[in-house]
């Protein structure tokens, strides 16, 4: 255990390095344990955009181990939380408190780009689309907490039962291609979309997830190693 731990660590602090995956693979097979088939499938995911032929396939068998779509209620995770936490999320509840305020007046270093009802086809959904910089954050949840969380406060204020049961089954755990195939169906409804923001081309995927907070409010977050992403969109009833 204490050798699995101290992959995980590794693998926790550097997720830009592909090959102590592989490593941790080859570790696995060694004593047979049957989680060896996702590393082997989250090292080809990586790098997959969602638009690969075999990509539906490999996503699905990774969402197997991890524990689903989170719009269904979740499946169980084969994984523990340690393992997801290490190499799949971007953060954790136990990072901060789920919703620290931020000051109306506070400068952020992010590209925003706003569109509401009447920029979309059936005229009854928002979206924001964020870009920002790791250096102008103090790490992901820093992003997440100055570009995402001010939209679920309203949702906090109408349901104050919210925060206290907010869990780690509302921070599913999802691959590269997933998230670039929901930006590009956000997109896709626009009537006039604009060009998306990718990242450049030396930026590892590092991790992405959902938050799954309210059945209208859904929100998605990637974190590459010199960009970070998030795409928030809602939905009328």
């Amino acid at each position: 255990m204490a050798e699995e731990d101290a992959f995980l660590d590794a693998i926790a602090a550097d997720r830009a390095d592909r090959a102590r995956l592989l490593v941790f693979a080859d570790w696995l097979a060694e004593r047979d344990d049957p989680r060896e088939e996702f590393i082997r499938i989250h090292v080809r995911l990586l790098d997959m955009d969602g638009t690969e032929p075999e990509f539906r396939e490999q996503n699905e068998r990774w969402e197997e181990w991890v524990g689903g779509e989170p719009f269904d209620w979740p499946a169980p995770a084969r994984l523990s939380e340690r393992w997801l936490d290490a190499l799949c999320r971007v953060y954790t509840i136990a990072d901060s408190d789920f919703y620290p305020g931020t000051s109306p007046d506070q400068v952020v270093k992010v590209n925003r780009f706003e569109y509401g009802p009447e920029d979309f086809a059936d005229r009854g959904s928002d979206a924001i689309l964020y870009h920002g910089k790791p250096g102008d954050f103090d790490g992901p949840f820093d992003f997440v907490v100055k570009t995402l969380a001010p939209h679920w406060s309203d949702v906090e204020r109408r349901d104050s039962n919210i925060h206290g049961s907010m869990s780690n089954a509302h921070l599913t755990p999802l691959t590269r291609g997933l998230f670039w195939h929901n930006w590009r169906s956000v997109l896709a409804w626009l009537v006039n979309p604009p060009p998306g923001p990718v990242p450049a081309a030396d930026s590892f995927f590092l991790g992405a997830q959902y938050i799954d907070v309210d059945r209208y409010f859904v929100a998605t977050v990637a974190i590459h190693q010199h960009d970070y992403f998030a795409l928030f969109w809602s939905f009328s009833d």
